[in-house]
């Protein structure tokens, strides 16, 4: 290699094979034309050896075919002025033989003596022809590309093949118009180890056995025997490495049911098709996954609620039992102040058992309509007193206190006393698990502003509610805290109970941070 190209980094064999050699001219005011080359460029203009600069470039620019001179020289004046520019001409080997080659290069700034141009040549004569051949190749590939030039902006690869000759023509579409971009020239053989190929380095393990097929001719041809065209899904690598959705298709250009000679084999891009089809399918999934689990929940729900009301239908019979002699006891005989103080702490533990019953059975047939409330008016702090005077003893086995502010302006008020009675019970008891020991609960009522609503809101000083969704609390079955006892439908028959008398209930955290307080409101 002359030692003015020694910097260049590729090798001469690869240089040789590609048929590419290295070139620089060096053009001095006063001086003549020089002209350096690698050991690639040196069979391409004939020379066997490196001879002197200026001989060099007579041995090129003497065998440049006359009619391209003044291309020539206009390619060497755009490079000298800074710019990259290329020129395709024909050149006389000595030997006799005519090439097409391909010049192009760009001036080196850095060369300060002159003009110094560097590029390179190859000989493009196996890809690019101007006799008569190549002339007809390219009318070919244009009759070819009028076949297919309604498919043209759908495709981003389409090929057409004979498959009687198994010719083929690749077409690599750019753009909107193939004829202006670079694509291979027809008439390559070995189409069917070129598509076996290219299935097993691009398509996705999981569809290849299925594409191997389409390296088979006579596969091709039973597949489009009787149809015209037909289409594979399959992920595809790209130079990226990523694999994105193509549909691989088939068409045949002969009749429909016609054994088939000539078909296009193309690819078409539906990744972003396929991606909504594969995103709306799996929100289908999800929404129909949900739907059984929903499905299962209830179904669980309806075991677990239907236990419950077997249950309490068992237990209170004997509870009823229980409880009447416990009045009577308590009412008749002579027991000392711990004795009653014992045998009044177990009624209690029984009245709290029928309430509970109550809210099961009562909710029961509350949703299934068989129990309707009943409101009639009663003197309502009169009748919210009574409920918390109710659980003044046990409050105080716990170390708490039950304490009451109640809102005199509030008089007659329409409620079903049985059912509002159950709402209250179960508010004050819900405050009792989670009231901390030596601090009181408060029971309020007080009318909104407005003067419609008559509310009560009971508040514990416990650990709060948190960040629960306050509906939550009133579904059935729910729980906030697992280190609790009930069975969470205390709150869910509340609910049901205000709203068949036209109120709301609710709960909050207490603005000073300790514990929560729930509510509920109805019409007066």
């Amino acid at each position: 290699m002359s030692p003015n190209l020694e910097a260049l980094p590729l090798s001469p064999d690869l240089l040789l094979k590609s048929k590419l050699g290295m070139w620089a001219f060096e053009l001095d005011e006063g001086k003549a034309p020089r002209m350096y080359v690698d050991e690639a460029m040196l069979p391409l203009i004939g020379l066997t050896e490196q001879i002197s600069p200026e001989a060099t470039y007579h041995a090129w620019y003497d065998h440049v075919d006359p009619s391209c001179y003044d291309l020539v020289e206009e390619a060497v004046a755009q490079m000298s002025a800074g710019h990259h520019a290329e020129v395709n001409y024909p050149w006389h080997h000595p030997d006799g033989r005519t090439f097409m080659v391909r010049c192009g290069g760009v001036r080196n700034p850095a060369y300060t003596a002159g003009v110094r141009i560097e590029g390179c040549h190859q000989n493009i004569t196996e890809i690019q022809s101007f006799t008569m051949e190549g002339r007809m190749q390219r009318q070919r590939l244009e009759s070819d590309y009028q076949t297919i030039q309604g498919l043209s902006n759908e495709y981003d690869i389409l090929h057409l093949l004979n498959l009687e000759t198994d010719e083929f023509t690749p077409f690599y579409i750019e753009n909107e118009n193939m004829l202006d971009t670079d694509f291979l020239l027809a008439s390559f053989e070995g189409f069917y180890s070129a598509m076996r190929a290219s299935i097993k380095g691009m398509v996705h393990p999981d569809h290849l056995d299925r594409m191997l097929k389409y390296a088979d001719k006579e596969c091709i041809k039973n597949i489009l025997r009787h149809k015209s065209r037909h289409v594979e899904r399959i992920l595809v690598k790209g130079i990226s490495g990523e694999y994105t959705w193509r549909d691989f298709v088939l068409i045949k250009f002969d009749e429909a049911d016609s054994e088939p000679t000539r078909i296009a084999v193309g690819y078409i891009n539906v990744d972003d098709e396929m991606k909504a089809m594969i995103a709306e399918r799996d929100r289908v999934e999800g929404i129909e996954r949900k739907m059984e689990e929903e499905r299962r929940a209830k179904e669980s729900e309806e075991e677990r609620y239907n236990f419950l009301i077997n249950v309490a239908h068992e237990i209170r019979t004997p509870l009823t039992l229980i409880l009447g002699p416990l009045g009577r006891f308590l009412s008749t005989e002579q027991l000392t102040e711990k004795g009653h103080k014992t045998i009044s702490r177990v009624r209690q533990q029984a009245n709290r058992m029928n309430i509970l019953l109550d809210t099961v059975l009562t909710s029961n047939k509350m949703e299934e309509g068989a129990e309707k409330v009943c409101p009639e008016p009663v003197r309502f702090n009169d009748w919210l007193q009574s409920v918390i005077d109710d659980f003044s003893d046990e409050v105080a086995n716990r170390e708490m206190t039950l304490e009451s502010s109640l809102e005199p302006l509030i008089g007659s008020v329409d409620i079903d006393t049985r059912m509002c009675t159950i709402v209250m019970s179960n508010l004050i008891l819900n405050a009792m698990k989670f009231n901390e020991p030596g601090y009181p609960i408060m029971v309020y009522s007080s009318l909104s502003e407005d003067g419609g609503m008559v509310r009560v809101s009971v508040r514990d000083h416990g650990q709060g509610i948190g960040n629960v969704d306050v509906n939550k609390l009133f579904e059935r079955y729910y729980r906030a805290t697992e280190d609790k006892t009930g069975f969470g439908i205390g709150l869910f028959y509340s609910r049901n109970i205000v709203k068949a008398h036209n109120g709301n209930i609710g709960a909050y955290n207490n603005e000073d941070g300790c514990g929560a307080t729930f509510w509920f409101e109805i019409p007066l």
